[in-house]
């Protein structure tokens, strides 16, 4: 029915003087991006054409047309021009360093609840990291991460392509009474180090070695040598973040409008927002 609406409703016949960001604004909104994921061949790697035969038959309000729909979209190119010209790579800041300590070193080591991160391969088969975050509290960080193993049963288990499944976020252990410096360079590194696996890190538990264990060979730069580049780094990340709320709630503003240009119900809004969530 949603798919009809955009079909039938209005008309796709463009004037010459139309806002191009108007256009913009449709075509990039998350009603649009609902109806191409039922309307488009979708192709390896989840991806859907989007291409001119698929968006051609989406009729536009053009009998409305939303100068805030235009306003925000400008915004929208500022913020993400402003956005791309920051790097947050933070290998490039730090360069060539000095070895500091290990992580559990920093602080006071505070251990978890016994999890599967503290398992090995005598109890999960291939057992290795997936994902980790370091979430920075004042002079605290915690430090979790999902693990990812091949299941015995795997029709119990939600698996990707290569018959792996995949845990949600697990604490595994806590640094406390860190300085500030150092519990910002924990925070920064800690998620370079297991992406790269560099600075003494191996994603793959073994029978000797968990999870936790391989988490805690990681080696940090020495607090002190790269100061002034880490400095820059969290100045950037913290002018990032400031653009990246920036953009995702002018996107959220412009839904907004959309699905009142469409005459969207409450419930047919939220058919739409949970079918991309997913």
């Amino acid at each position: 029915m949603l798919c009809e609406v955009l079909n039938m409703v209005y008309s796709p016949d463009l004037p010459e003087d139309i806002p191009p960001n108007f256009v913009v604004g449709i075509l990039n909104s998350t009603l649009i991006w609902y109806y191409i994921t039922r309307t488009s061949n979708v192709l390896r790697g989840g991806y859907y054409r989007y291409t001119k035969d698929y968006i051609a038959p989406i009729g536009l309000p053009i009998e409305d047309i939303s100068q805030e729909v235009v306003d925000k979209v400008d915004k929208m190119f500022d913020y993400r021009e402003a956005r791309e010209q920051l790097s947050l790579d933070l290998r490039q800041y730090l360069g060539n360093y000095e070895d500091g300590p290990k992580l559990p070193d920093v602080g006071l080591f505070q251990p978890s609840e016994s999890t599967v991160l503290d398992a090995t391969t005598e109890e999960y088969e291939k057992l290795r990291v997936g994902d980790v975050r370091a979430e920075r509290d004042g002079t605290s960080v915690t430090v979790s991460a999902t693990a990812r193993y091949k299941p015995e049963d795997e029709d119990a288990h939600e698996t990707d392509t290569y018959g792996y499944t995949e845990t949600e976020f697990v604490e595994a252990f806590t640094l406390v009474d860190c300085s500030e410096r150092e519990a910002a360079l924990v925070a920064a590194f800690v998620p370079v180090a297991v992406d790269d696996e560099i600075a003494g890190f191996r994603e793959n538990a073994t029978k000797t070695n968990s999870l936790v264990d391989r988490l805690k060979t990681i080696t940090l730069p020495d607090p002190d040598d790269v100061a002034d580049d880490l400095r820059r780094y969290v100045e950037t990340k913290a002018r990032a973040d400031e653009l990246d709320a920036k953009i995702e709630e002018t996107d959220r503003l412009i839904d907004e409008i959309v699905y009142d240009l469409y005459d969207l119900t409450d419930e047919e809004i939220a058919i739409v927002e949970e079918a991309v969530a997913e």
